[in-house]
């Protein structure tokens, strides 16, 4: 973004679409760069946690917490485990 992308295909929009578009709109729009790095901050929590596990799986997981369940993952792709379910639901 900050080299000029006028889009881009980021999963965590799935999973918190009004904080994506806050931290687009601050960053692109208001070009404020001081109060996007604070926005970015929760924002690079959630993707960096999908990173750190199967991202679709993550995906997946997170839209089932926000009460968007977009069905299981396909084989041999195994959900997330309880724990890490839980801890992206924190």
């Amino acid at each position: 973004m900050s080299h000029g992308a006028e889009a881009g295909v980021w999963g965590v929009a799935s999973l918190v679409p009004k904080e994506c578009v806050e931290f687009w709109n601050t960053f692109s729009v208001e070009k404020d760069l001081e109060k996007a790095r604070e926005q970015w901050k929760f924002l690079w929590e959630v993707s960096n946690f999908l990173e750190s596990v199967n991202y679709p799986a993550g995906i997946k997981a997170g839209l089932d917490i926000i009460g968007e369940y977009a069905g299981t993952v396909r084989p041999p792709t195994l959900p997330i485990e309880k724990e890490e379910y839980d801890k992206l639901a924190e």
